[in-house]
């Protein structure tokens, strides 16, 4: 599953089989595989998947294309890929989570909190953001190293 073609069919299984729903709306895709030190993947849409490596922010998702987008039949992905090593936390995010914290806000709370604590960090501030209650989706997936 580290093989960049293989992520190319993968989503491109993806883009077609959304494809075929009647209406498949504006999805996005984000597809990776984590092994001990490496993280390997594809993306689309505006989601995004973000690393916190030894205190550096990277976004792995900054070069993915929006549009065409995953059900179009002509979607787009990008590759990402980044060597894990010493401590590390992934944020996978719906734009729910980004559009309305801001990147500088996430990566601050990144620094400061970790597991279930980070989580409930971004959404109070998502939350406080919009007025009280959440515009768009809030999705996160945190994956943390142990070391």
């Amino acid at each position: 599953m580290v093989n960049p073609y293989t992520w190319d069919a993968i989503g491109e299984t993806v883009n077609q089989n959304v494809s075929l729903k009647p209406e498949p709306g504006y999805a996005t895709f984000i597809g990776l595989v984590l092994i001990p030190s490496f993280v390997i993947g594809i993306s689309n849409g505006d989601s995004a998947v973000a690393l916190f490596l030894n205190d550096k922010f990277v976004l792995l998702t900054e070069h993915q294309p929006k549009n065409p987008p995953i059900g179009s039949g002509a979607a787009r992905l990008a590759p990402f890929s980044a060597r894990l090593d010493q401590r590390w936390k992934l944020l996978l995010m719906s734009d729910g989570v980004w559009k309305y914290i801001g990147w500088e806000t996430i990566i601050w709370r990144c620094a400061a909190h970790s597991g279930q604590t980070l989580i409930s960090n971004l959404r109070d501030v998502a939350i406080k953001n919009t007025g009280g209650t959440l515009l768009d989706d809030f999705s996160v997936i945190l994956i943390e190293s142990c070391a």
